[in-house]
């Protein structure tokens, strides 16, 4: 599936089919747009804002997206203080989420905010535009982390330059075989998934556990720690 959309979308690209930015209509059209709310659309001719392809110091925030049961505000918290951090450092911010609740209440926090899908395809559309330093894909939580490996393989640069956090060792931490890989390989206690299942469906088996395991030790969660499988 990746090839294919890879396919249509450099032929998109041969055709110059290319997006356009523009800002989001705050003010009803009664005064002129400043804001920096953008969204990406074919239905214009040209861009609201200028890019730099040289500037060389952008780095672009995946959000979370949607709030949805086990993922809500503590990944927008993350991408917040993310973009903020980045600004301190001297970088430019840009985030792209299509949940506005992330920085509505404070649309200064970055310095460009996307209000858009994140999809494989619109993301890297952006990427073309913004040209980013880097993109962080660790701090929104479950969408974002499934477009690393896509943005990887296509050089886009991550925010983490060392082998053990690219995204190949951030995947593989999230899927039982990789998990079970990097304990081992640090010698680290892990608990079997089936007694972490366990945990959920009796206090006695609580218990028996404790009893039986040497702690502390670790267990894996998911990309997206939902509810159900928290421990």
């Amino acid at each position: 599936m990746e090839s294919e959309v890879l396919r249509v979308r450099a032929h998109r690209k041969s055709l110059e089919v290319l997006p356009k930015v523009r800002r989001i209509n705050t003010v009803a059209s009664e005064y002129p747009d400043l804001t920096n709310y953008l969204y990406v659309t074919y239905g214009a001719e040209e861009n609201s804002i200028r890019y730099d392809l040289n500037a060389g110091n952008n780095i672009v925030v995946l959000g979370s997206g949607a709030y949805r049961i086990g993922s809500s505000v503590e990944f927008d918290w993350c991408s917040v203080n993310a973009a903020s951090t980045c600004r301190k450092l001297g970088y430019k911010s840009i985030m792209i989420n299509y949940n506005p609740e992330t920085v509505s209440t404070d649309y200064d926090m970055c310095d460009r905010l996307y209000f858009d899908e994140l999809s494989f395809e619109r993301v890297m559309d952006i990427i073309d535009l913004e040209a980013p330093r880097g993109v962080i894909v660790s701090v929104g939580g479950q969408i974002p982390n499934n477009l690393a490996m896509k943005l990887y393989r296509r050089h886009v640069p991550g925010h983490a330059r060392s082998a053990r956090h690219r995204p190949a060792a951030l995947e593989g931490a999230h899927h039982h075989r990789g998990h079970r890989q990097l304990c081992r390989g640090g010698r680290i206690p892990r608990s079997h998934p089936s007694k972490l299942r366990a945990i959920r469906r009796s206090h006695e088996r609580v218990l028996r556990l404790r009893a039986d395991a040497s702690l502390p030790r670790t267990g894996r969660q998911g990309f997206q720690g939902v509810p159900c499988s928290r421990f």
